[in-house]
């Protein structure tokens, strides 16, 4: 008994640090290395629960496989209620009316769970609030219990508290309230990137292009106000180009935002991913007449295992 013991200490940190491993590619985008890496850990639930995340993106049937099987050993393991009612949300997305109902009151049912179990973690709250937000009435939806996350949110977390309600404004179409609140936003962070990127997000979506690549371009130069996760300086960047695809002009500017984007952002799976990246740069290359270039970029990114990526650069070379 003590030799097993022994043995179940010993062994005990190389799991943890091969998890650590699976987690660290997980959080740098690096999906199929994780997959590997949690898969070789699969006994652990947090493995389990990591490989679900990934297969969120993949295989929804296979996602919700991993995070009931992740539950049945770790029922009380708050990230798992949470990736549960994230891919019982994406389930109600895809599927039928018929099955819908059942799969968005199975997701209510574990973000609530989760919110119950660490009261304190704001993006289980956010998960929450969002559910509220956009599930009809039939399924759970509710702006009143929204609101109440939104203030639960604030009292944990102030510039967090903004954000979300923020989003609340705009999902019950209050846009007075939400210009007023962005522009004050804007003001008590004006050395960060957080409000002048959302800013310039609502500008591009109203195709007010030359407006938006001016806050971009603002929020690109400043750090964001979440030092531990905040990216939306490098996601400026990002967006920079994709505006100048949009409106097919800025080219330049465009062009240099991307190359700074590829060359600066870090792996992250927070940030667009670095082949999104190059295929806009071939876009705008393309649109400044560099159609050599362009055509290289896009075989080049015929071996990325992204379907929708693939459909949009076959597109290209058949325009070609």
């Amino acid at each position: 008994m003590k030799t097993l013991l022994l043995l179940l200490a010993l062994l005990s940190p190389c799991v943890w640090a091969d998890l650590q491993t699976a987690i660290d590619a997980y959080q740098q985008g690096n999906d199929e290395q994780a997959k590997r890496l949690f898969s070789a850990s699969e006994q652990q639930p947090q493995a389990k629960i990591y490989l679900a995340r990934i297969w969120q993106n993949q295989d929804l049937d296979i996602a919700e496989s991993w995070i009931n099987k992740g539950l049945k050993q770790d029922p009380d393991n708050p990230l798992a209620h949470f990736v549960k009612g994230s891919v019982m949300a994406n389930q109600a997305s895809n599927s039928s009316i018929f099955s819908a109902y059942g799969y968005a009151k199975d997701s209510l049912k574990a973000f609530e769970k989760a919110v119950e179990l660490a009261p304190d973690n704001v993006q289980f709250r956010q998960g929450l609030m969002q559910f509220y937000l956009q599930a009809p009435g039939i399924a759970g939806g509710d702006d009143k219990k929204a609101l109440q996350q939104v203030e639960a949110i604030e009292k944990l977390k102030p510039l967090a508290g903004i954000k979300a309600r923020l989003r609340y404004l705009k999902e019950t179409e209050d846009e007075t309230g939400y210009q007023k609140l962005l522009e004050q936003a804007k003001q008590q962070y004006h050395n960060n990137a957080d409000f002048y990127f959302l800013a310039a997000m609502n500008l591009q979506q109203e195709k007010q292009y030359q407006q938006a690549l001016r806050l971009f371009e603002k929020a690109s130069a400043l750090a964001s106000a979440e030092q531990d996760k905040g990216f939306d300086n490098f996601n400026a960047l990002y967006q920079m180009g994709r505006t100048a695809v949009l409106a097919e002009d800025f080219l330049e500017q465009g062009i240099g935002a991307l190359q700074r984007y590829l060359q600066d952002a870090p792996d992250n799976r927070q940030l667009p991913e670095k082949y999104w990246a190059r295929f806009r740069l071939a876009n705008l290359l393309e649109l400044s007449g560099e159609s050599g270039q362009a055509t290289e970029i896009y075989q080049s990114l015929l071996a990325i295992g992204d379907k929708r990526l693939s459909e949009q650069v076959k597109k290209q070379l058949n325009q070609s």
